[in-house]
């Protein structure tokens, strides 16, 4: 699990040096438009859609360090190459390279988020993911702070075409680094080739019908989602995602299923997912827009987000190993409902209101990251979990693909309208999961029942 924490590290400082807003920089140094910031932030979207073609392949690898690490050099080196390359370019040139790269890069991505997750879980249980994760999180983020303050050093000191080769340069180089670390992770086979010299890390958690993780019970062969109904009472499925049938056959199915509790967490997300989508890739544009920022002072705003996302992470983790997933994500969401309308206050609050907005976004983001991971894991049962993990992810990928398309040529002229109105959406979404479809995907009679049991083991 350390050895994690090195690769998020790295990842981290590669994140932090080549996305955000100095991604939108690079981009409007290009002469990008509206739209062009549009497809460029709907991209990672599009691409998160067709891992779910992915499931059986991810499944078919023993060997998931090698998805991880073959995949990622096309994701982390592909971006900064394209980078590059579409510096040396002619405008329209130049920017469609970059798009293009940045689409394939995103591509790569899909099959390694399934064979991330399904690894993690492999060696990670369920009693101490919300610490472990919270940890992990909390260090790999200062981390990239590093890489946001770094960032905003080098095109302070360098500006126009030199200072995003040097920023290029520089994220190529983390990147190769991330990549070199995947061969020194021990190997964990998947569980369904264990015994060709792999390790079983522990037994997996299946949910039963209440919503409660039974330690130790196994799901063989259990069928996808699509393939299976939920159970009903009298069905003979015990664990509320199984194939049971209900009295009267495959028409009183039809007639009485409801989504399992991943499927429903899965769809909300994406709405969410698509809310959020409206305003936060466009944050830079309102920074370096109406608020004319430059990037020494976005570095440091940036820098202080990050730091907010770690602190949070961390503070959180043992907290929702205790009360469960439910609190943890209402809050987190009902944080990120805010800064968009604080963006807008900036306009007239300035410097103090522009740093409660990113402290109040870094919260919020690392409350969520945190919860909705372990929440994915919790919920996707053990038979079939590569394919719900899948899933999980293309709808969020749906949910992300189309705001930005949508929203991206309203940014020149209407963006406070359109923060407003997500703000506003985000905030009875985070109402709407605390009473209503938290507790109906964790099983919970109300909001203040206890947490969920947790598994017995060891990482």
């Amino acid at each position: 699990m350390r050895m994690s924490v090195y690769e998020g590290s790295l990842y981290n400082l590669w994140f932090g040096l080549l996305a955000g807003n100095y991604l939108t920089g690079l981009l409007l140094h290009l002469h990008a438009t509206g739209l062009d910031l549009g497809v460029v932030a709907a991209l990672p979207a599009l691409a998160m859609l067709p891992q779910v073609a992915f499931v059986a392949r991810v499944r078919a690898v023993a060997d998931r360090r090698w998805i991880c690490g073959g995949l990622g050099a096309i994701h982390r080196l592909g971006w900064a190459l394209g980078g590059l390359a579409a510096l040396f370019l002619p405008h329209p040139w130049g920017l469609i390279t970059f798009e293009c790269a940045y689409g394939v890069a995103w591509l790569a991505m899909g099959p390694i988020n399934v064979a991330w997750a399904a690894y993690m879980d492999d060696i990670v249980t369920l009693p101490i993911r919300g610490r472990y994760f919270g940890w992990r999180t909390g260090l790999t983020q200062v981390v990239a702070v590093v890489g946001v303050l770094l960032g905003g050093l080098i095109l302070q000191a360098l500006p126009g075409t030199r200072g995003f080769l040097a920023l290029m340069l520089a994220g190529l180089a983390a990147g190769a680094a991330n990549v070199a670390m995947w061969p020194l992770h021990p190997r964990v086979d998947a569980p369904e080739r264990r015994g060709a010299g792999g390790v079983a890390a522990h037994p997996e958690p299946v949910l039963n019908g209440s919503g409660d993780a039974s330690p130790g019970a196994q799901a063989v062969g259990r069928p996808p989602w699509w393939a299976s109904a939920d159970a009903h009472p009298g069905s003979g499925s015990g664990d509320g995602l199984g194939p049971g049938l209900p009295p009267g056959g495959r028409s009183a199915r039809r007639r009485t299923a409801v989504p399992s509790p991943h499927r429903r967490a899965a769809l909300f997300f994406a709405v969410w997912t698509f809310v959020q989508s409206l305003a936060v890739p466009f944050f830079p544009v309102a920074l370096e827009g109406p608020l004319h920022l430059a990037f020494g002072e976005l570095a440091l705003l940036g820098a202080l987000a990050v730091l907010a996302t770690a602190l949070a992470a961390a503070a959180v983790g043992r907290w929702q190993d205790r009360r469960g997933e439910l609190d943890v994500v209402a809050y987190g969401m009902a944080l990120l409902a805010l800064p968009p309308v604080l963006l807008w206050a900036a306009l007239r609050g300035g410097t103090p209101v522009l740093v409660l907005a990113h402290i109040v976004f870094g919260a919020g983001t690392g409350m969520v990251m945190l919860s909705t991971f372990t929440l994915n894991l919790r919920l996707a049962p053990a038979g079939a979990r590569e394919a719900h993990l899948a899933v999980w992810y293309a709808a969020a990928g749906l949910g992300s693909l189309v705001a930005p398309l949508l929203a991206g040529p309203l940014t020149t002229a209407h963006i406070w309208p359109l923060f407003t109105s997500a703000s506003a959406a985000s905030l009875v979404l985070a109402a709407m999961w605390r009473w209503r479809v938290g507790p109906s995907c964790l099983g919970r009679g109300s909001p203040s029942a206890p947490p969920l049991p947790a598994t017995a083991g060891s990482a």
